[in-house]
């Protein structure tokens, strides 16, 4: 199917939709459905690594979202290390030393925004969650 050609983005998607009657597993935080379903999400992470399944709006939104809090979160620290708030613009994150800004990666997907939710890291990109 895939040597064919065409648009098999599907697939991921709907490998991902089988449940196992016996009852899924928990692999790296998130639910799998089925072994099934696991290979799907493979198949989905690497589609996405190479550029063939495009990010929801909703990761879309949230990369923004974070990318809007860490500027402004770098702007306080840059003030706390003495910046005026006119020059606070013009020193780059890095210059500062280590900032609030610095976000975990998920380990799934490789994006690089995890949200805190109710105790729980989530993913907005793949769903994964990481509870603690």
């Amino acid at each position: 199917m895939f040597r064919k050609g065409g648009d098999v983005t599907f697939l991921a998607e709907e490998l991902q939709a089988v449940f196992d009657p016996k009852g899924g597993y928990w692999q790296k935080g998130k639910y799998m459905p089925s072994l099934v379903a696991e290979l799907g999400s493979v198949l989905d992470k690497h589609m996405r690594g190479i550029g063939m399944i495009q990010p929801s709006e909703r990761a879309l939104a949230a990369r923004k979202l974070i990318a809007e809090k860490r500027g402004a979160a770098s702007n306080v620290v840059k003030l706390q290390a003495g910046a005026t708030p006119e020059s606070a613009e013009a020193i780059p994150p890095h210059a500062v030393g280590t900032t609030a800004t610095s976000t975990k990666t998920c380990p799934e997907c490789g994006f690089g925004g995890l949200v805190q939710t109710g105790g729980c890291e989530i993913c907005p990109d793949c769903g994964y969650s990481r509870c603690g």
